[in-house]
């Protein structure tokens, strides 16, 4: 199943995120 991989990329771009946030 792909669920682990999808949680992977969603914390992927969370952090991407909070990375641009900061910035």
């Amino acid at each position: 199943f792909i669920f682990k991989s999808l949680i992977h990329i969603l914390c992927l771009i969370f952090q991407t995120i909070f990375h641009f946030s900061t910035f």
